[in-house]
């Protein structure tokens, strides 16, 4: 399954998507696919989901001020994460247990135009 969230840009809509990953899904870890745009604390953004983080899909989208999945990796204190090139693909292909898909609203924005769910 994937879930489609809203930004992660404060600390309310973090805790929003835990409680519904939680009380809603049932879940205890979920995948985690993520892009931001340059000037957000991506650390930051992800460090309240980390505790309920399987594997952490680092990927970029055509946006001019996106950061690359390098730059995002780099900032990221997270053991289990990966680059990922063709965020469309992967998603398309996901077969693990739950995907959530987050990060910048124009990254959100992005997938909803290019991955048919």
């Amino acid at each position: 399954d994937c879930l489609l969230s809203r930004g992660l840009g404060d600390v309310y809509k973090r805790q929003a998507l835990i409680g519904t990953i939680k009380d809603y899904y049932h879940l205890e870890q979920v995948d985690i696919l993520f892009s931001a745009v340059k000037g957000k604390p991506v650390n930051e953004m992800l460090e309240q989901l980390m505790p309920i983080t399987q594997n952490l899909y680092i990927t970029e989208f055509d946006f001019p001020k996106a950061m690359t999945k390098e730059d995002i990796s780099n900032e990221i204190n997270f053991e289990q994460k990966e680059l990922v090139d063709d965020y469309a693909s992967f998603i398309e292909n996901y077969s693990g247990h739950a995907l959530i898909i987050t990060g910048s609203l124009y990254f959100i924005s992005e997938v909803k135009a290019k991955v048919n769910f």
